[in-house]
């Protein structure tokens, strides 16, 4: 049975790079899609399931779901700047990190907007220097040739500030240029490309051009993966949190974004893409004894 399912009415396999979200704050899913929270749903079904709920994970991958009894269902198309937060990010917190990221005079990604919390944390009047840019809880951007003028006020109020440290417990940027590791630029839950150790078909394209810097592509065909499993007890208490990142695709098929599992039981939590009438669509999903997902279809 179904403890959540929100499908949305709008379609995203369009080949432009979209950014999604789902904060979970222990009673309540909310799906978010570049900022803005999606409340147009084919299907929506609601409650409190999250990383904990999976009591016995085995396997944790992005790309690829590993599906215990059917195909392994991989993504096509290009992923960045993946992260996951120990805690269920504010509206203002979630429009913040996309705002900084979407800009084309910002393009931050999640670890570069790491510092800018600061400021805002630190309460009214103080600023923090990043990148050589100054930022003031109280005015916003100031200093650096060519950026005078423009704006972003770490404040709740604005609706883009950031209030909370501390909370991002994994974030793969996929900004690798060589290398068999997909590195964790904020813990320690590096992933391994492809099945194995060595150089596989099954191992992502990386140093493709990203949303923020590089990107990993992935082949559907060779069931390209970045294997995650080796770190998955890293998130096993957690029942609150949120869960980000950039992909772009115009995959028809069903696709794993990044996948959670217990394939004993095919408990899981994943971001995916599938197929059929509702091609294009996003969808977080949790069925008790079968899987939890987040999927693209």
């Amino acid at each position: 049975s179904n403890a959540i399912d929100l499908t949305t009415t709008a379609t995203f396999n369009d080949g432009v790079w979209h950014h999604v979200a789902v904060i979970q704050d222990g009673s309540t899913a909310r799906l978010f899609v570049d900022g803005s929270e999606i409340t147009d749903f084919s299907t929506s079904i609601n409650s409190g399931e999250w990383f904990d709920d999976i009591t016995s994970a085995s396997g944790m991958s992005i790309g690829w779901e590993g599906r215990a009894s059917t195909a392994n269902v991989p993504f096509g198309g290009l992923l960045d700047d993946i992260a996951i937060f120990g805690r269920a990010l504010t509206v203002d917190e979630l429009k913040g990190l996309y705002d900084v990221a979407a800009s084309a005079v910002y393009a931050y990604d999640v670890g570069q907007f790491n510092p800018l919390r600061a400021a805002h944390h630190q309460g009214g009047g103080a600023s923090v220097l990043v990148d050589g840019i100054t930022w003031s809880y109280a005015s916003g951007l100031t200093g650096a040739a060519g950026l005078n003028g423009r704006t972003l006020v770490l404040d709740a109020s604005a609706g883009t500030g950031f209030v909370s440290e501390g909370a991002l417990m994994a974030h793969w940027t996929f900004d690798e240029t060589s290398g068999q590791t997909a590195v964790d630029s904020a813990g320690t839950s590096d992933g391994m490309l492809g099945p194995t150790t060595g150089i596989d078909t099954a191992d992502p394209t990386i140093d493709q051009p990203g949303k923020l810097g590089r990107a990993y592509r992935f082949n559907a065909g060779d069931s390209d993966v970045v294997d995650l499993s080796a770190s998955r007890s890293n998130f096993s208490a957690y029942a609150t949190g949120t869960i980000a990142g950039w992909f772009n695709t115009s995959q028809t098929p069903r696709g794993t974004l990044i996948s959670y599992r217990d394939d004993s039981t095919n408990n899981r939590l994943i971001l995916e893409m599938l197929d059929g009438d509702d091609n294009g669509s996003l969808q977080f999903v949790v069925r008790e004894n079968e899987r939890n997902a987040i999927h693209l279809i």
